[in-house]
């Protein structure tokens, strides 16, 4: 824009100061206006026309290295979330797999669910809510003419309660087993608390 300015206006000079239409100055003044015309043209159309496309090319290739870079992040990320996925499916296979073994392991400790003691006819079923549960039930022979039973209910779901009901249980039965062998009264002198004394 400057250099079709100053060509302006040394054409206007040139233009000034010839003698003849055919001179020297009026032809060199006459170049210098259409190169000035072309240099002002050129500035301020093409220059701004070609602007806005030429930003739009830049950005075009900004955002063009932001989507490559965004992929690649993708891809990583995904790549990542499955190894985390795979991970996490081991663990719950894992976990699902003790908690089968863990509830097989109960159904084993349980009396059997059809059981006959004396003339009793004992019938169970367990239906946890859980794939583990504290519940129990256990009935046994004391003697020839007594049986024992108990139902028990911890608190709670699952392995915490599972666990405290296999623990008090074994507990109970071990007690009634060790107060059975040790005692010499009859089972007439069970106390309240189902215990020999």
């Amino acid at each position: 824009m400057l250099s079709g300015l100053i060509l302006a206006v040394f054409s206007e000079l040139t233009l000034a100061r010839y003698n003849s239409v055919f001179d020297t100055l009026n032809m060199t003044g006459h170049f210098f206006k259409i190169v000035s015309f072309g240099f002002i043209f050129w500035s301020v159309f093409v220059k701004n026309v070609r602007r806005p496309y030429e930003n739009l090319y830049i950005q075009k290739e900004k955002l063009s290295v932001n989507l490559n870079d965004l992929e690649l992040n993708i891809e990583e990320k995904s790549a990542l979330i499955m190894n985390q996925n795979k991970k996490l499916a081991l663990i719950n296979k894992k976990m699902t797999d003790d908690l089968i073994a863990a509830t097989e392991i109960q159904k084993a400790i349980f009396p059997d669910f059809e059981s006959k003691i004396h003339d009793l006819r004992f019938s169970s079923l367990l239906l946890p809510c859980d794939q583990l549960s504290g519940d129990f039930v256990n009935y046994f022979k004391i003697d020839d003419d007594n049986l024992g039973f108990y139902i028990m209910d911890v608190s709670g779901h699952g392995v915490y309660a599972a666990m405290l009901g296999v623990f008090a249980s074994k507990t109970i039965g071990e007690t009634i087993r060790i107060e059975k062998k040790n005692s010499t009264k009859k089972p007439e002198d069970i106390s309240s608390s189902g215990f020999f004394v």
